[in-house]
Order: structure tokens, then C-alpha cells, then sequence
């Protein structure tokens, strides 16, 4: 699980994650568009920001991106608002009928968009869903990643939260949860780890490590040396 506040940088987490490895994906993008997710995603790949992508697309030239497209062939995504447990079991066969496998990652973006029953804003709705995709994980051996949102009343909205601010302390069936917190005038992006069944861990969220980011151009540094150069030459681009 993968959890934070509203515009905490839980997606983008997720995005870089899957874009970066491009591994087989299938990608639950309940809470982004697909217009969003593609100029985030291209600006991950090449640098350029996120509006001068739009503006590309929108002036129709945006065949100068297709080979870095090309760079992502292993992810599929759908965008589906309010996905139902049934909907994402399908969308899981009808990825390995095409391919012949299972994804090896699953990413569920966001938890409290997945629909049972009455909605998934109670506690029993929520657990019914970490339950249905922890026996997915089990039965599709695919690493599946949960995005979820904490409290925005605990801890600093500048550093990971605490476990306990889970939003209906759904924290049980995760064998490991990050809370994140990205500050972006700062370019400082703050990840704790705050479970993990087989390591070190805080339920605090006060250990935590610090990555650098550019948030205009989607990309996310684990050296500030490395941001500064980054940050550098893009200036003379």
C-alpha cells in the first residue's frame, strides 16, 4: 500500500514505478484520466513538462512522442472511475488471454474508487476489497500495489503520516505500507516505511527517506546532486 493525503504524490510513486520498469502492467486508473496519465507518463520518460506535452497534443503534433511510447509497450491501463472487484478480476483474464501470462505488477489507483456493495467508504466495504486483492496477489503472484489516502488531520502534510492515519485503518492485509508526502516547492519528496511484515519498520512515519523531485517534468531523484544537474540542464533546454 502505497498511502497518503490528497495531492500527496501517491500516483506519482505508482506512475514512475511502473514507468520506469516497464514491466507487464495492468494499471486500475480509477482516479486519473487518460489524458493525464499519458502527458505525466511521457514526461517521465523524456524530461519535457507536463503542459508543453498537452500543448503538443492539443496542436495535434504529438507523432514526435510516439517513439518514447514505445518505451512503455509492457503497461496497460484502464480508466474505468468506479471499478468493481469484478471488473478488475476481468480486466486481469483479459490481460493474460492477450498475453499469455498475468501482470506482474497490479496497480489499484485508488483504493476508495473500487466499488462493493454500498460504495467503499466504510470500514467493511474497504476490508472486503484488501481481502479480494490480497487472494489476487496469492492466485496471480503479481506484485499488487494499493494507493489509499491518511488522514489530512494527522502529522504535518509536509512528512509521511503515522500508520494509525490510515483512512479506516485498513492496514492489516498489506505486507508493506508507504506513506508519502512530496513538497513541491521544495522538490523534496518524504517516503516511510510504516509496515513492513518482513523488515524495519516505524508505524510513526518519523523514519523516513528523502527523494528530490522536479514535479513540472515528472521526475523523481534519489540524490540531490543528481535533481540540481537535472534541474541544470533542463534550464539551458
Amino acid at each position: 500500500m502505497i498511502a497518503g493525503p490528497p495531492n500527496g504524490g501517491k500516483s506519482f510513486l505508482a506512475l514512475w514505478y511502473a514507468v520506469t520498469n516497464n514491466l507487464p502492467t495492468l494499471y486500475i486508473s480509477a482516479d486519473t484520466d487518460k489524458a493525464t496519465t499519458l502527458y505525466r507518463s511521457l514526461a517521465m520518460l523524456t524530461g519535457d513538462k507536463v503542459d508543453d506535452i498537452e500543448e503538443t497534443f492539443e496542436q495535434g503534433a504529438d507523432e514526435a512522442y510516439t517513439p518514447d511510447l514505445h518505451r512503455i509497450s509492457n503497461l496497460r491501463f484502464t480508466f474505468d472511475p468506479t471499478p468493481t472487484m469484478e471488473d478488475i478480476s476481468s480486466e486481469v483474464q483479459a490481460f493474460e488471454e492477450v498475453w499469455g501470462e498475468p501482470p506482474d505488477i497490479i496497480v489499484i489507483d485508488n483504493l476508495m474508487n473500487v466499488v462493493s456493495g454500498e460504495g467503499a467508504s466504510g470500514w467493511q466495504d474497504m476490508m472486503e476489497i484488501s481481502q479480494f486483492l490480497h487472494h489476487l496477489a496469492r492466485k496471480s503472484e503479481a506484485a499488487v500495489l494499493i494507493l489509499h489516502h491518511t488522514s489530512e488531520s494527522e502529522g504535518k502534510a509536509a512528512y509521511p503520516a503515522p500508520r494509525k492515519a490510515i483512512i479506516n485503518k485498513v492496514s492489516q492485509l498489506p505486507e508493506v505500507i508507504l506513506t508519502v508526502a512530496m513538497v513541491p516547492d521544495e522538490g523534496l519528496y518524504r517516503v516511510a516505511c510504516v509496515k513492513n511484515r518482513s523488515g524495519s519498520h516505524d508505524p510513526t512515519g518519523h523514519t523516513y527517506s528523502t527523494l528530490y523531485v522536479i514535479p513540472e517534468r515528472m521526475q523523481l531523484f534519489d540524490d540531490h546532486q543528481k535533481a540540481q544537474l537535472a534541474a541544470s540542464r533542463y534550464s539551458y533546454v
